[in-house]
């Protein structure tokens, strides 16, 4: 009896392996193209698609790639639809499109300028869209974007996404994970940021030279510089703002989402000096008097003094130092009142959650005013409450940690 049961149990977990195994999406390497990066653009009514796929030049039994040539080429489509421009791509690849292992997803200008609200529509029912895919709007064209070769052997997405992540440290590079993207989307009024993209002049390559481009799968033909300066704003899917560096270190400081940046600051005695921000914590919260709401950011923020220009008189004091940390609050006030300008009050991109911080502060006052509330944003006022300290100032006065 119990080895008719032990049988029963086998041939039961191999009827369900066996169930499982053929619900299972396969793919055979040789057959399947990987995509490292996507350029969405729309031209004549048409979406235009463009895909670096990772196509590595063998060098040899010492290494998988040669890291002296181009390791990608370039897929493109077109359709009246995304699905469509896709499934055109893979007809030109004759392989398998495999977002899976995606970095980088690019938005072309004319496209956002029209509206982006059809790509999530797309990439958020495709089981293989990764959530921390890097999104970016590009100066002009994806597709420029994409098809950019910018270090020689290296991918550009690998790049793009590393240059994104390196730099946020800066406190001037706005990062936008496809997660992040798509949750500020559809909960507030189609309304997100994320970085905007460019192309530089590009630089001569030999390997220029014997290498072409072709829309079925050429190699990407140009080495070139790329930069990451201003930051899109997006309401009701649409670009309405761009932000230059210092408003994205505004909306960085609203969003408290400064790691580490440097002001100049400029004093009477000391001139020019370089203040570095080690420690940042920010909230930005509603105030509601009566029927009138404004907002105030608060702040506790810690510095070191990395460099000092020129003196007058050759030397430093306490004082100083208090008429740095002055203007070190003053330049963040600044920048993040600019950010808030254009943010808020020009064009009601709730990207930084104002209805939602309403909602939890006074319920009902939201719902009082839950109908015109993105119309009483063009009327609200921004206050900060700065408690800025140089900290580490260098002074013989003072302990330098």
């Amino acid at each position: 009896m119990k080895i008719v049961r032990l049988t029963c149990v086998v041939l039961s977990m191999m009827c369900i392996m066996l169930c499982c195994s053929s619900c299972v999406s396969s793919y055979q390497l040789n057959q399947t193209a990987i995509v490292q990066a996507i350029g969405i653009d729309k031209e004549n009514e048409l979406f235009q698609v463009t895909f670096q796929i990772y196509s590595p030049k063998g060098a040899g039994a010492s290494t998988a790639i040669d890291t002296s040539k181009n390791n990608s080429s370039i897929v493109t489509g077109s359709g009246e639809t995304l699905a469509a421009a896709v499934r055109a791509a893979t007809q030109k690849q004759g392989k398998v499109i495999f977002t899976g292992h995606n970095r980088i997803l690019v938005i072309g200008r004319l496209l956002a300028q029209e509206g982006i609200e059809n790509i999530f529509s797309y990439f958020n029912r495709n089981a293989l869209t990764r959530q921390n895919v890097q999104v970016l709007m590009a100066e002009n064209t994806a597709e420029e974007i994409v098809t950019t070769n910018i270090e020689q052997g290296i991918l550009a997405a690998e790049t793009i996404r590393n240059l994104i992540e390196n730099t946020q440290t800066n406190g001037k590079i706005y990062e936008c994970p496809y997660f992040e993207l798509s949750k500020n989307m559809n909960l507030y009024h189609g309304a997100s940021a994320m970085p905007v993209i460019a192309k530089e002049a590009q630089t001569s390559s030999d390997n220029n030279q014997e290498e072409g481009q072709g829309g079925g799968g050429g190699d990407i033909p140009s080495v070139a510089q790329i930069k990451v300066e201003k930051t899109a704003i997006f309401n009701d899917y649409k670009l309405c703002a761009e932000l230059d560096e210092e408003q994205t270190r505004g909306l960085l400081f609203l969003k408290d989402e400064i790691q580490k940046t440097i002001l100049v600051a400029n004093s009477p005695n000391t001139g020019k000096c370089s203040i570095d921000i080690y420690s940042c914590q920010t909230k930005l919260e509603p105030v509601i008097t009566g029927q009138t709401l404004s907002f105030v950011l608060k702040g506790k923020i810690k510095a070191s003094l990395d460099e000092v220009i020129a003196f007058e008189d050759g030397t430093m004091t306490a004082q100083d130092i208090v008429t740095l940390e002055e203007a070190c609050k003053e330049i963040i006030q600044q920048e993040a009142q600019r950010a808030f300008t254009t943010i808020v009050n020009q064009n009601q991109s709730d990207i930084l959650y104002l209805e939602n911080m309403v909602l939890k502060k006074d319920k009902h006052f939201w719902e009082k005013h839950q109908e015109e509330f993105l119309q009483m944003l063009k009327e609200i006022s921004l206050q900060t409450e700065l408690d800025f300290q140089i900290d580490r100032s260098g002074l013989e006065t003072n302990e330098y940690i």
